[in-house]
């Protein structure tokens, strides 16, 4: 991510510490974000005193969405994996004891009752029969990926539209692009289209662990925000593609969160291409690129 959403989602994770076991209670009106008797205010505890200024996403937006009440709280912040798996109470224990609280994409066989017993968030759409669609760790349902890289813009705005159909009453829209949606070469009004027709949108470029710096058809510069060659690789870019982004979401006149991948391993396959970020450069990039 995904805030995805209000968040970054985050592709992959740290090689595993697997915490002692753990015995998870399901506790009445359990939703996906952060428990009602242990949320802190946002007021609360240590921490930089800076004005609050409306932002995209957040509880307003959220309010909207009847399944996205975890969302609402202003201390919840959603961090997300991309395409990963969680199949036990114990694999869902050591996600959360490293920050992550949602899931994009898994196995069709998934157990939904995780979510429910580990108050995790699913986006995506329904796996199986055991999927609960008024359930609150069901906030949002995934469209698709990339489709402004694999179609047209006729065919994949059908492709968009089609899947919408599949969100609940509930449930808020989501989905990912290629970074073609902030270049220029692609026509202002169709990637206002694309960006604006989910009600989250996310955009992946991996800066560190792609060669998109020192390729000579880097096309950094054809972007709203430029990104100059020489400082590609600094988390700066991260944030110049989310503001660029953000400024596609913001030309329909509304506010909408917006978010972008922290491509934390390989992000080519094989060879001299294969690179992976370090712990210095992750942490950097997930605060460049959280939705905030």
């Amino acid at each position: 991510m995904l805030a995805v959403l209000a968040s970054a989602v985050i592709a992959g994770c740290a090689a595993p510490v697997v915490p002692p076991p753990v015995t998870p209670t399901v506790a009445p009106d359990v939703y996906c974000g952060p428990s009602r008797a242990s949320a802190a205010s946002p007021d609360s505890g240590p921490g930089l005193e800076l004005p609050r200024i409306p932002w995209e996403g957040g509880p307003a937006y959220y309010s909207a969405f009847s399944n996205a009440e975890g969302w609402t709280d202003p201390s919840f912040f959603p961090v997300g994996i991309w395409f990963n798996g969680v199949s036990t109470d114990e694999e869902a224990a050591w996600d959360k004891a490293h920050g992550i609280n949602s899931y994009v994409g898994m196995w069709e066989g998934t157990d939904f009752s995780i979510f429910t017993r580990n108050d995790l968030c699913w986006l995506g759409t329904k796996l199986n029969a055991g999927f609960d669609e008024d359930s609150q760790n069901w906030p949002g349902v995934f469209l698709d990926d990339e489709v402004d890289g694999r179609y047209d813009v006729a065919e994949g705005m059908a492709l968009l539209r089609k899947a919408r159909n599949d969100v609940g009453a509930g449930q808020f829209s989501y989905a990912n692009y290629t970074q073609m949606v902030i270049e220029t070469d692609l026509k202002a009004a169709d990637a206002e289209a694309y960006v604006n027709l989910p009600d989250v949108v996310s955009m992946d470029q991996y800066f560190y662990t792609t060669p998109w710096c020192e390729s000579p058809d880097h096309r950094l510069s054809s972007r709203l925000v430029p990104v100059p060659r020489g400082t590609c690789r600094p988390r700066a870019s991260d944030g110049k593609a989310i503001t660029a982004l953000r400024l596609r979401a913001e030309a329909d006149g509304k506010v909408a969160p917006v978010g972008g991948f922290v491509g934390n391993l390989n992000g080519m396959p094989g060879g001299d291409q294969a690179v992976s970020m370090t712990p210095a450069q992750g942490r950097g990039a997930a605060l460049s690129e959280s939705i905030h």
